[in-house]
């Protein structure tokens, strides 16, 4: 019987020390650690994140490799960091970027504002500010979209993106769902070629959103300019190419692809683009601008009047 225990403590030692040594060999590949990582694994798992960037190439390994002989010599993570900032813009392009613990903690977050709302001649005018707050404040923000959408009396919406420079895109297109058609908004297209559409239905199932599509249909003003981006972008992809709807205004800032977010083992963080964008036309955005369907430096009062015409009809 002793035989046969020690028999078991010895196939469970066994056992043990293979998880064990899997964790510590593999186990980094998943930001999973035993031991904290030294400088070099430190930086090899960063670049083996940007595997899925949008704009590695046949040179990419050659220049992993490089990268890789480079911080070699590293004594601290702080060493790895112009590396990796440069790596993290070589292979995801301008959306991407990395955080330094510091700049991570200390970069400009936007207040957390609130949409402002008019009802004025059956317009509904609806100015979207960037978002980047938390999960109650994202309720907020769309919940009062939503009860302006579906509690006030009007014929016609501007929903007004100027100056949205982005942040999270699910309450500014979830609390807007009320005007927003069933079926796919865009798709994202990786650089393997695989396309993952985005749905109404999707975005309202999500814990982003609580509120429900009631279909309305009517004449949408969408006002867009030079410092409309990334999620500010996205809302307005969500609109374009819907028959009742124009967007009036000037380009905006091209920022028109999907980036993913990573954290790495000592708080820094890499804002990795992994994809390009496709409208519901079909038309790519590859951190291109979106042009207006009115090109104009009078978007709100074009915008009114475009939409009383179409009231008037």
């Amino acid at each position: 019987m002793k035989k046969g225990c020690i028999g078991c403590l010895g196939v469970l030692g066994v056992l043990f020390l293979a998880v064990l040594g899997a964790v510590l060999y593999f186990g980094p590949n998943y930001d999973i650690y035993l031991l904290p990582p030294s400088p070099e694994q430190y930086a090899k798992s960063a670049l083996n994140k940007m595997n899925s960037a949008l704009y590695i190439d046949e040179n990419w390994s050659q220049e992993k490799e490089k990268a890789l002989k480079e911080v070699k010599s590293a004594k601290t993570y702080v060493d790895t960091y112009p590396v990796l900032k440069r790596m993290t813009k070589l292979s995801g392009g301008k959306h991407s970027y990395f955080y330094t613990p510091k700049e991570f903690k200390t970069s400009p977050k936007e207040e957390s504002r609130l949409p402002v709302i008019k009802n004025e001649n059956d317009i509904l005018y609806l100015k979207l500010p960037p978002f980047m707050g938390n999960e109650k404040e994202a309720k907020a923000y769309r919940t009062m979209l939503h009860q302006a959408l579906t509690k006030e009396t009007y014929k016609g919406v501007i929903v007004d993106l100027e100056n949205n420079s982005g942040g999270n895109m699910y309450p500014m297109i979830g609390g807007l769902a009320a005007i927003l058609s069933n079926g796919t908004l865009f798709q994202f297209e990786y650089a393997n070629g695989q396309k993952i559409g985005t749905t109404l239905s999707q975005i309202l199932a999500s814990k982003q959103t609580e509120e429900k599509n009631s279909s309305k249909t009517i004449p949408i003003a969408i006002l867009v300019n030079g410092n409309t981006a990334s999620s500010g972008e996205m809302t307005t992809l969500a609109f374009k190419g819907l028959p009742n709807v124009k967007i009036f205004g000037k380009p905006t800032a091209g920022y028109t692809t999907g980036n993913m977010v990573y954290s790495l083992y000592d708080g820094a963080t890499i804002q990795l683009t992994v994809s390009r964008i496709i409208d519901r036309k079909g038309n790519r955005y590859e951190n291109t601008p979106i042009e207006p369907d009115i090109a104009t430096t009078t978007p709100l009062n074009d915008a009114r009047t475009w939409l009383l015409e179409q009231i008037s009809k």
